[in-house]
């Protein structure tokens, strides 16, 4: 039962990546979180800064834990799930 919702919410969370995000954002949430891509070879990569990068994944992560909260799917089910 637990790894159901746990199924559920992580594809709500690929739904929301896709639908919800810009796509640099989405870019640079999978570059920097799933792909551990270090953030100085992303800005080097997409000829930006650290700082623009922080902030492009701050909101990305803004969005996307409004998104679920939105959604009745918060983070804190996904933590709960873990356990």
């Amino acid at each position: 039962d637990e790894g159901a919702e746990q199924s559920e919410l992580l594809k709500a969370l690929q739904r929301a990546i896709d639908e919800v995000l810009t796509p640099h954002q989405r870019r640079v949430l999978v570059a920097l979180t799933l792909n551990e891509v270090p953030i100085d070879v992303l800005a080097e990569r997409l000829s930006t800064t650290r700082g623009a990068l922080y902030k492009a994944l701050h909101d990305a992560r803004r969005k996307l834990r409004k998104h679920l909260t939105d959604a009745g799917l918060g983070l804190q089910a996904l933590v709960e799930g873990t356990n």
